[in-house]
């Protein structure tokens, strides 16, 4: 018997009508024109997107052609197609009725379209946490691989999502929420702040939370000292904080850290900040001071999420964050 194949596909609004009255599923790009056209090979795909948009860097070329080629030549009739509906939330569940066909007739800006028959309608709280999130691929066309026979099953009335198995995959969906954020942000600090930006950076992460500073940003002899950071203009009450930044990769070993406790005078707090984390023998080795502290990429992340609104606007645009809540497993609440 052969495997099921599960199909998930996002329609903007615009199409909406198209899909949940008319039964048709589509993807865009009306400047291409009829699919059926092109030679049916991904590289034939991949030119067509590159003449309307040749300012297009190759990823997203490569990414446009594959799925257009895949709505044509792969997504086969009798296959199951899962769509949610932009204005009522709700999933349509069917399987692609009829081959590919050109129909701007039906929707200008998705004409590229499969005839469906929907088999029905399932409220997303009939699905498990998990099957919503793959769902939620950034991706327009793709195929779900694991939660797709969860979709069949809620159509069908039966109760597939048990408390337990829930509760998992909403920590799971919570956890891969979290760790995308922080992936997000080391990875904008790492492609636009290196070495000095980096210190202005902290620097005005420091305002942020009540301090003034000087340093960061300027090249020369410091000691190991690369920002101060103190309470007060006159530098007259503690604490006196000197801060070392490093923006790099490599972990950064016991040698570097105790060179940078040498610099401290009597009173002083020491603050290493690195992006790349810090070597086991030198967390040891601070662990005993405790006029020391060590912040590793994840931690200045927390940082700078609990910052964020007050971070200079350059520094906001660099890193464009909203709020949103995630949901949080039941046995982590406080009642």
């Amino acid at each position: 018997m052969a495997e099921q194949v599960y199909w998930g596909i996002h329609i903007g609004a615009g199409g909406d009508y198209m899909a949940r009255e008319q039964s048709y599923v589509g993807i865009g790009w009306q400047e291409v024109g009829d699919l059926r056209k092109l030679a049916p090979t991904r590289d034939a795909f991949k030119a067509a997107v590159a003449r309307i948009l040749p300012e297009k860097p190759q990823g997203y070329i490569i990414n446009a052609g594959s799925q257009l080629f895949r709505f044509i030549h792969e997504m086969k009739v009798g296959e199951w197609v899962v769509y949610r509906s932009k204005i009522d939330r709700q999933f349509y569940v069917g399987r692609i009725a009829e081959d590919y066909e050109f129909r701007p007739d039906l929707s200008a800006e998705y004409p590229n379209v499969h005839k469906v028959k929907w088999e029905g309608v399932v409220a997303p709280t009939s699905v498990s946490a998990g099957a919503r999130n793959e769902h939620g691929s950034a991706l327009t066309l793709y195929q779900i691989k694991n939660y797709g026979e969860e979709f069949i099953l809620a159509v069908q009335g039966e109760n597939v999502v048990s408390d337990e198995q829930d509760e998992e995959e909403t920590a799971t969906v919570a956890a891969e929420a979290v760790q995308s954020t922080e992936d997000f942000i080391l990875g904008e600090l790492d492609k636009h702040l290196k070495g000095a930006p980096f210190e202005d950076f902290l620097k005005d992460l420091l305002k942020t939370m009540g301090y003034r500073t000087d340093g960061g940003g300027k090249p020369g002899t410091d000691g190991g000292i690369d920002i101060t950071a103190y309470r007060d203009e006159l530098r007259l009450m503690p604490p006196i904080i000197r801060v070392q930044a490093k923006s790099g990769h490599g972990q950064i070993g016991r040698p570097k850290v105790q060179e940078h406790f040498g610099t401290l005078g009597q009173g002083e707090y020491g603050l290493f900040v690195a992006l790349g984390g810090f070597h086991p023998n030198a967390l040891e080795w601070a662990r005993s001071r405790n006029n020391l502290r060590l912040i590793d990429g994840p931690e200045l992340v927390q940082l700078i999420l609990a910052h964020y609104e007050e971070l200079h606007p350059r520094y906001k645009a660099l890193l464009p964050l909203t709020r949103v809540y995630i949901p949080q497993p039941v046995s982590e609440t406080v009642s």
